[in-house]
């Protein structure tokens, strides 16, 4: 779930806010929160 919820989350944020255009970046981008929110929590568990 930790990475399924960011993804959903920022996919439709950037889907309503109509912030980018090209599929290829918009997959890029949620991807790229998905990594920073674990990276995130790994550092606040450690």
């Amino acid at each position: 779930m930790q990475g399924f919820v960011p993804a959903l989350i920022a996919r439709e944020i950037l889907l309503r806010k109509d912030l980018l255009n090209a599929n290829g970046w918009r997959n890029f981008i949620i991807v790229s929160i998905c990594l920073a929110f674990s990276a995130f929590y790994e550092l606040i568990e450690w």
